[in-house]
């Protein structure tokens, strides 16, 4: 081996290791992001059912399971037999940060929900 090629296999690993955890990272945004998607879609689905089942004040019944299930709701409406109901959540912490080190506002997950009596 010569002499200029000492060292030369530390900083390719250390590039490699380097690469392997960005990708690690990426990954687990990734996964956050499709499951921060799929509780804020379940949060609206319940809170549009629980709208349906109360006559008495469905955007009441909407927003307390909405709240419960830890989601913001941003809209009730009745649409004839139907209550529709649109809710938000924020995104995960990982996702945050890396939205705000992409210089991106701070993202918020949101879905909408239809139910009828």
């Amino acid at each position: 081996m010569r002499s200029a090629d000492r060292g030369s296999a530390t900083i390719l690993t250390v590039a490699l290791i380097s690469v392997l955890m960005s990708c690690g990272v990426v990954g687990l945004a990734v996964v956050q992001a499709a499951l921060i998607t799929a509780r804020v879609q379940m949060a609206a689905d319940l809170a549009a059912l629980a709208g349906a089942q109360d006559t008495g004040d469905p955007c009441g019944a909407s927003a307390a399971v909405a709240e419960a299930n830890g989601a913001a709701i941003t809209g009730c409406r009745i649409d004839g037999p139907d209550v529709v109901v649109a809710v938000t959540m924020p995104a995960p912490a990982l996702v945050e940060r890396m939205a705000l080190a992409a210089g991106r506002p701070s993202p918020v997950v949101s879905a909408q929900a239809r139910a009828g009596y």
